[in-house]
Formats: C-alpha cells, structure tokens, sequence
C-alpha cells in the first residue's frame, strides 16, 4: 500500500509545478525505489490526470488513515489541494482535508496542521460557510504566529482579509490586507505583493477608494507579467475592470474583462472564465443586452457541472439576471 500511497503523492506533486507552479511545495520524503511518479509535459496534461485520479486521490486518503499511515494521510490531501484540476468541487475535497488536518496534529506537524487549516478555511468560503472559514484562518494565523513564519502568516492574512470584505467588513479587510502588502514588501517578495495587492485593491474598491484601487491592481497585473503567471494576471485585470465598472466607466471596464476571459479559456479555467463573462455582460449591460446575454447564457454552460454552494448561488443570479435583464 505504502507504494501505491507513494505514487499517488508524488505524481501529484508533479501536476501541481503546471497547476500551482509558484505555490511552495511540500517537503516530501524520497518515494520508494520501486515507485516511478509520472512527470508531465505541459499544463493540459497536469490538469487531465489530475482530473481523473482526484477521487482515488481521495480515496488513497482514507486508505492511509485507516492504515495508521498518518504522514500520507495528511500530506496526500495539502498535495491535492495545489494539484486540484480547475473543475474539482470543494464539496469533495473537504472530507480529505479534516482527515488529513487530524492526522498532522496526531503528528505534531504543526506546519501541516496550519496549511490544512488555510485549505479548509478556502473551502469553506467556495462552500459559502463564511464564519467557518475565519475560524480555520484565525486557526491557522495562530500556528503560523507560532512558528515565526511570516511569509504564510501573510497569506493567512490575505485570505482572512478576503472574507471580510465578503462578510461586509471592509474597513477590517482594508487593514487586513494592508499588513499582507507590508510583509510582502518587508520580505522583498514580489509574488506575495502580486497576490495580495489584488484583495487589497478589491478593498479600497468596497470602500469608494477608486484611484487607489485601480493602482494596486494594475500594479498586481504588471508584476503577475513579470512573473509569468498568465492566470493571476487575468484576475488582477477582471478586479481592475469591476473598479473601472464600480466608477461608471464601463467601456474601460469592457476591455479588462475581455482579456481575463481570454486568458481563462486559453487555461481552460470554466470557473473563471464564467465569472469574468458575467463581469463583462455586467459591464456591457447599457450598451449591448443581446451580447451580453450571450455571454450569461455561455456562463451557465461553464458552470453547470458544479455542485457546491457557492455555485449554485451563482447560477441563480445568472438567471435572476437573464430573466429580468432590465
């Protein structure tokens, strides 16, 4: 079993350098010498095995507790959590990872236990049970405290200012996000600053901050190029387009969301290319309503195998909106 375990946990691995590429990877012991993961040529093909062996994934999960192997056991979920194929419903995961955050804490690991307390917490938001998903954050910002790491301290901190913002916090989410920018900043990491610029323009928007808004987005977008991180340049441009949309600006607002939904079918990303064509059919409602029915019709299709809560509420407003366009 332990090579089975060992495949599945390192081929995994391998899919998230094309499906995470600059998220950190776990440390992970030498796989068994008779084990040979598999290595992948591109993206596409990451993101196919990923989608196809997610629930054996899941399913080794569970063998390896019921095995008493506590280290795969945890390990086998925060793998799949970076490694998960665009279409991969929270709903599934999230089993995997409670079992996986019992067996980091029966070990002692306590990075484990934070990372899995943060990929809980980001299900539970998908799964749209907010204050579940600021426990698990809280959670895991007081591991990271611990620790004294404070670059993962500062992704606790961007995601925590996320769910402010959703739950309607957003003077919380503007200081939240503001701390995320200092660390980033104090550490000299422009891939932390990328990332964390957008949920800090994303507050200042909530907030009528439009000039600074748009300048941390734009600033978010220029380092994602400079990265090389096609998708989370796409969604620094879908941000800079809802703030240009949130000023009545709404022919600017159009050519940001046409290039992120560009971009996110280029990935073969559904979920956030329907976002970004509900955001453009938003954006080009006053001007062209047949077009941009089309693009909310297109975005039920790219969303219409997903289960989760979160979806659902998405689908509804969609056709909310479809059949009441005016």
């Amino acid at each position: 079993m332990r090579r089975v375990l060992d495949w599945y946990l390192h081929t995994a691995d391998a899919a998230q350098s094309w499906l995470e590429p600059e998220e950190a990877h776990l440390e992970l012991d030498p796989p068994d010498q008779a084990v040979t993961p598999l290595s992948f040529p591109d993206y596409d093909a990451a993101a196919s095995w990923s989608e196809h062996e997610h629930a054996n994934i899941l399913a080794a999960t569970r063998a390896a507790e019921a095995a008493g192997f506590d280290a795969h056991a945890w390990q086998l979920p925060a793998v799949l959590y970076l490694a998960q194929a665009p279409s991969a419903s929270a709903l599934n995961w999230i089993d995997a990872g409670r079992t996986g955050l019992a067996a980091a804490r029966r070990l002692g690991e306590r990075a484990g236990e934070a990372a899995l307390l943060e990929d809980l917490g980001m299900t539970h938001a998908r799964l749209s049970d907010l204050a579940a998903s600021e426990e698990c954050h809280r959670a895991a910002l007081t591991v990271r405290r611990e620790l004294g790491d404070r670059l993962s301290e500062g992704n606790t901190l961007w995601t925590l200012s996320d769910i402010q913002c959703e739950r309607g916090d957003a003077e919380g989410a503007l200081r939240t996000a503001q701390d995320t920018v200092e660390i980033a900043l104090g550490l000299r990491n422009q891939f932390a600053e990328a990332i964390w610029l957008i949920s800090l323009g994303n507050a200042q928007r909530v907030l009528g901050l439009h000039a600074e808004a748009l300048s941390s987005h734009q600033r978010s977008a220029s380092l994602h190029r400079r990265l090389r991180n096609r998708g989370r340049e796409a969604l620094a441009w879908l941000a800079t387009g809802e703030t240009y949309r949130s000023m009545g600006r709404s022919q600017e607002a159009v050519g940001f969301h046409r290039q992120a939904v560009d971009v996110f079918r280029e990935l073969a990303d559904a979920w956030h290319e329907a976002v970004a064509l509900d955001a453009l059919a938003a954006a080009l409602d006053g001007e062209d309503a047949d077009l941009a029915r089309r693009h909310r019709t297109r975005a039920l299709e790219l969303i219409g195998d997903y289960e989760d809560p979160r979806a659902v509420r998405f689908r509804q407003d969609i056709e909310r909106r479809l059949s009441s366009p005016d």
